[in-house]
């Protein structure tokens, strides 16, 4: 694999980062990232966009390192790393790496086309974030306003397999027993000879006391 790295201003951030180019194209599945030999491999459906990149946090969420996917293959733009030497870089950490994703390309809202790199994305095929989403104005901003929202976003968080797999292993319980009960309304509703029959098979039907009581 080869690595070129260099200290310079991003054009679309405004931040200085260590941007790093690769040509490891790595593989377009599975999306998302993934941790296979030592490299990580990054995918990420991205049809209409002419560049991509996946970007790294450190902890106090600073954006310390920018990596341009190399490649796209039907729709899906790709690349790898060595895992090891990509978390040394910039401080980052191997055992939960923080990221996000950045995109260019067409910006023609009245197209359905809102490329924007100042617009920080959230890995849809994460399996942990940073913290809830809360939203601000400033995330529909327009791409001419230049404003960067890596601030204002939970970022992804990548474990390897095995720190993974401990977290699943060992999840969160609670004192309390607790359960999810899922439910057709209509089926449960439409018939129930207790539900007010102008409701029956509505959402509503579901805030009558006999059906909260079942």
């Amino acid at each position: 694999m080869n690595i070129s790295a260099k200290m310079q201003n991003l054009n679309h951030t405004k931040n200085t980062a260590l941007q790093i180019s690769t040509d490891a194209v790595g593989s377009p599945s599975p999306l998302g990232l993934s941790l296979v030999d030592g490299q990580l491999n990054i995918a990420v459906l991205a049809p209409s966009a002419t560049v991509v990149f996946v970007c790294l946090f450190d902890a106090q969420d600073a954006e310390v390192v920018q990596v341009q996917l190399p490649q796209q293959t039907d729709g899906v733009w790709h690349g790898a790393l060595d895992y090891q030497r990509l978390t040394q870089m910039g401080e980052l950490d191997s055992m939960a790496l923080r990221y996000g994703f950045r995109a260019d390309g067409l910006y023609q809202p009245h197209d359905g086309y809102f490329y924007d790199p100042y617009k920080l994305l959230v890995d849809p095929y994460a399996t942990e974030l940073t913290a809830p989403f809360q939203y601000h104005a400033d995330l529909g901003a327009a791409r001419s306003a230049q404003i960067d929202t890596a601030a204002l976003l939970p970022k992804a968080i990548f474990r390897p397999d095995s720190i993974r797999d401990e977290i699943i292993a060992s999840p969160p319980t609670s004192p309390t027993p607790k359960s999810v009960y899922e439910v057709s309304v209509k089926a449960l509703t439409q018939l129930h000879p207790d539900v007010p029959e102008m409701v029956r098979g509505t959402i509503a039907a579901l805030r009558e006391p006999c059906v909260l009581k079942h």
